[in-house]
């Protein structure tokens, strides 16, 4: 994939912060083309995605934009067979925290 270098670099970015407006709609883009079936297909790509969710997830609770949770819910949807407890504790433990539960878009 030729956008995996950028991909890694939003990545990178989000273990420090949380992601702007606009990186969650380059996301938004880069993730509406990849398919399941791409997923199940590249082992880099999967473990890439499973390990971005992790570090995605810490972010929610700080971040402002509701688009996030719709970038969440897609990385969901694209590593769903692939989850393991602790991604399931990481998207339970960012969407119960004090400050995602007052966020608009989770109400």
């Amino acid at each position: 994939m030729i956008i995996f270098p950028h991909l890694q670099k939003v990545r990178d970015v989000c273990k420090n912060n949380t992601p702007s407006l606009d990186m969650l709609s380059f996301l938004s883009l880069v993730l509406a083309d990849i398919t399941p079936k791409m997923v199940a297909r590249n082992q880099a790509l999967k473990e890439f995605l499973l390990d971005f969710l992790v570090v995605f997830c810490n972010c929610i609770p700080h971040n402002i934009h509701d688009e996030i949770f719709y970038i969440c819910e897609v990385v969901i949807h694209l590593t769903k067979k692939y989850l393991q407890p602790i991604h399931l504790e990481k998207i339970l433990m960012s969407l119960v925290d004090k400050y995602t539960m007052r966020s608009k878009a989770y109400k």
